[in-house]
């Protein structure tokens, strides 16, 4: 693969980058530039899944990108954002905490706000914690997620726990 990387969609590299730190692995610096260029030239056709495996993959096997490929990264999953399924927009927020980088075009974006409203409790939390972990305070975030907390289902949560601990008896 490493030889026809320049072959590949960006689906196949982003597949490629997410199996690997799926599997609990690493790759050499080389190869995850090589990667990386690959995936960075096509990326006018990388998919909002695409870009977010891509960054989600890559901090998961905690390499760092450049600042100047992040902010490549962010700003074309910005373009598709409105395609961007909201699970994609947490994993995106969360990379980049990952990262130590903060998407301030993504944060700034219209349509973020729409996501959020469309996102479920764990994406929700993951994004408020990227947002903690960069130390970055947004009031109408903080507002929006607290809001929807209150609306949340948690009854099943303590019974689970309690299932859980008499499984164990």
């Amino acid at each position: 693969f490493a030889n026809k990387v320049h072959l590949a969609n960006p689906q196949e590299i982003s597949n490629t980058l997410w199996a690997v730190a799926k599997a609990g692995q690493q790759l050499p610096t080389g190869q995850l530039q090589r990667l990386m260029l690959a995936f960075a030239n096509k990326l006018h056709l990388a998919s909002p899944q695409g870009i977010a495996n891509t960054l989600w993959a890559v901090s998961t096997m905690r390499q760092k990108l450049p600042t100047r490929q992040l902010m490549r990264l962010e700003q074309a999953f910005v373009d598709v954002l409105d395609e961007a399924a909201p699970q994609e927009v947490a994993n995106t927020v969360w990379a980049c905490a990952k990262q130590r980088y903060l998407p301030q075009q993504l944060l700034s974006a219209p349509p973020f706000v729409s996501k959020l409203a469309a996102a479920q409790p764990q994406e929700l939390a993951n994004i408020a914690w990227a947002l903690a972990q960069l130390g970055h305070r947004d009031e109408q975030i903080v507002s929006f997620v607290t809001e929807q907390a209150q609306h949340w289902d948690i009854s099943g949560i303590g019974r689970s726990s309690e299932n859980a601990c008499k499984a164990q008896e």
